[in-house]
């Protein structure tokens, strides 16, 4: 991990997240854009905007979109 001892446990939690999505094979869009902005240099307000304007999918089978 790339957290240090000042940092935030919520900004460690999401660099560990990411790092059990890559192990696990599962796709975690939301957990992916804040590791870019914060370990990547990646403009917040960009990082929502990929989020907002991404395809719609799936997430449970059981669901239908409207």
């Amino acid at each position: 991990t790339r957290c240090s001892r000042d940092w935030s446990s919520d900004v460690c939690s999401s660099d560990l997240a990411l790092g059990l999505a890559h192990k696990y094979e599962t796709s975690m869009p939301i957990i992916e854009q804040v590791n870019l902005v914060l370990f990547g240099g990646k403009p917040a307000k960009e990082a929502v905007a990929d989020l907002m304007l991404r395809d719609k999918k799936v997430e449970i089978s059981d669901t239908e979109w409207e």
